[in-house]
């Protein structure tokens, strides 16, 4: 397939990232998303000067998450990790894990090359970090470097995943970077427990949104350390049982059609860009704010965020949106639900509007989204005739775009212009 080259490439690999199918997923994602946004600021080498080769992403429950291969540690430990652009921080299982279920948990003996982390700085992985019980003075110095040391990441409904850091060789694909700090934890929530496709998360957004100090991203240092020329990520998620594809460093033209337009984030936390409105069809049902995000300059904003199954908009969005999809309804224990793609097909589609897109604008610019693309599982077993829907309302103050929409665009994330490319996907 054919690379859009930003350098010369030397050696180029295909992995997946492979998606994964289960029942009832929606409930679970949409549970997810509020526990991961429920933490944000306003609440809380050698050098080949290549492109990375293809990553292939498996598509998992249903286009609910998309996962590829992360090897970690010399020799290589490998483990399967969602790419996530809404977060920045890469963590998996460490060998403490106290319930980490089934999923494989990295042995930082076994690596030549870690390093714990110590006080801020780098240390030599075979560093005895143990705490001194001798002195007042050497106790305290102990709990603050304990301190600097570990990180949680709470999550609202009261559970966490927590853990401590250190550094060392990160691979995705055939690239390398060096010395990348990421998160051993310790203990991790039921819901990633219990998640037989996913061992960690690989967080893809800016580093003023780490929450463990991380000064430069994984692709950042790619670039740093002359392995890419320009600092991007990529990503094409497909649907059904095609999964998906990261490439870091360029972009694959086989699998987007056309010129990208480019969004410039309005700050360089998430990847949030400006957000105008919606419209169902030719109706405009929603203009600009509507109580959402508004980002540094007071405009309203969206977050792109390849590792959040749905698109989650306030309560008031959500059912203006709804509220123009005929058949669709709202139940308080299910959300809202719209009519199976099965039941579409047996419509008349002259009378109507099941066909329509549904269009959000971003920066000015219209990106539609076909009506199908929002049908996702069956609700009820005593009802055939409605589906979850991609689109959910969330109480949180901020608009996220996830694979509902991205499955529809291919996307790329630069970090050199600070700015989001989307182009339809082939």
């Amino acid at each position: 397939m054919p690379i859009q080259q930003a350098a010369p490439v030397y050696s180029v690999i295909s992995i997946p990232l492979q998606k994964k199918s289960r029942i009832l997923s929606t409930p679970e994602r949409h549970y997810r998303v509020l526990a991961k946004y429920s933490n944000t600021p306003s609440a809380r080498s050698k050098q080949t000067n290549g492109i990375l080769g293809p990553v292939h992403l498996k598509s998992v429950n249903v286009d609910v998450e998309y996962v590829g291969l992360l090897q970690v540690g010399t020799p290589p430990q490998e483990f399967k990790v969602d790419f996530d652009t809404g977060s920045s921080d890469i963590w998996i299982p460490s060998k403490n894990c106290e319930r980490c279920g089934d999923h494989p948990t990295f042995m930082q003996s076994d690596s030549s090359t870690f390093k714990p982390f110590s006080n801020g700085t780098e240390t030599s992985a075979n560093t005895n970090n143990t705490a001194s019980s001798t002195s007042s003075s050497s106790n305290d110095k102990d709990k603050s470097t304990i301190m600097k040391s570990t990180w949680t990441l709470q999550y609202g409904d009261g559970s966490a995943v927590q853990g401590v850091k250190g550094y060392d060789n990160l691979s995705v694909g055939n690239m390398t970077a060096k010395n990348q700090l990421f998160g051993l934890a310790n203990k991790v929530s039921a819901q990633f427990a219990n998640d037989p496709e996913l061992d960690g998360i690989f967080g893809l957004g800016f580093p003023k949104l780490s929450l463990m100090g991380t000064k430069k991203s994984f692709v950042e240092n790619l670039k740093d350390q002359g392995m890419i020329k320009n600092a991007i990520a990529s990503f094409y998620l497909g649907s059904s049982d095609q999964g998906g594809q990261l490439l870091i460093g360029g972009t694959n033209s086989s699998l987007y059609q056309g010129n990208f337009t480019y969004l410039d984030v309005t700050s360089d936390r998430y990847w949030e860009v400006p957000f105008n409105g919606i419209k169902v069809g030719d109706r405009t049902i929603m203009s600009g704010g509507g109580g959402t995000s508004v980002g540094a300059n007071g405009s309203t904003t969206a977050i792109i965020d390849t590792g959040t199954t749905l698109i989650v908009v306030p309560p008031s969005m959500s059912q203006s949106i709804h509220m123009a999809i005929p058949g669709a309804e709202y139940n308080n224990t299910f959300g809202w639900q719209v009519p199976c793609v099965q039941n579409l097909q047996q419509s008349n589609s002259s009378n109507s509007q099941y066909s329509n897109d549904i269009i959000f604008r971003l920066g000015g610019h219209e990106f539609p989204i076909p009506y199908s693309d929002l049908i996702r599982e069956k609700t009820n077993p005593n009802n055939s005739t409605l589906c979850y829907s991609g689109i959910a309302e969330a109480p949180i103050p901020m608009i996220i775009m996830g694979d509902t929409f991205l499955r529809s665009y291919y996307s790329v994330f630069d970090y050199d212009n600070k700015r989001v490319g989307l182009s339809r996907s082939k």
